[in-house]
């Protein structure tokens, strides 16, 4: 628990860091694509760890990642046996929304704000939003009861 602590601490500290050297203009685009790329890869790694710990009982190590680099063809059977078409659709739409979605949600709140839709996302009534919280729980609630 206190690496994975220490980990996003060290994590958040190096992009306050490179976010606050670059201000404005090309290098700050740069931090920014920089930043989504290193974020989806961490969050593929620890994803992979973790099913890898799932299926087999033991931690993903660096031993294990560079003899997997070494001989790709056993690391892709394994891979082939653990994964289904749903799954690979589901990594394909998460990565998608990872790396385009930050520029769509900012795109259309830019849009909201020119065209003065932002007035009624204000008006928006916070209770229908709770609502909308409280009945995603219980549907997840529901779906891990049922299994």
């Amino acid at each position: 628990m206190r690496s994975d602590l220490l980990f996003s601490l060290g994590y958040a500290l190096l992009w306050i860091g490179l976010f606050a050297m670059a201000r404005k203009g090309l290098s700050r685009h740069v931090v920014v694509g920089l930043f989504h790329v290193a974020t989806v890869f961490v969050a593929l790694i620890s994803a992979f760890a973790y099913q890898y710990f799932k299926v087999t009982g033991s931690t993903l190590d660096s031993g294990f990642m560079l003899f997997s680099l070494s001989s790709p063809k056993g690391l892709v059977s394994v891979v082939a046996s653990e994964t289904s078409p749903g799954v690979l659709a589901l990594i394909f739409v998460v990565l998608g929304y990872a790396f385009f979605g930050p520029w769509l949600i900012t795109h259309a709140v830019e849009q909201g704000r020119l065209s003065g839709a932002h007035a009624r996302l204000v008006e928006t009534p916070w209770l229908h939003l709770i609502g909308v919280g409280f009945g995603a729980r219980a549907a997840r609630v529901l779906a891990t009861a049922r299994r």
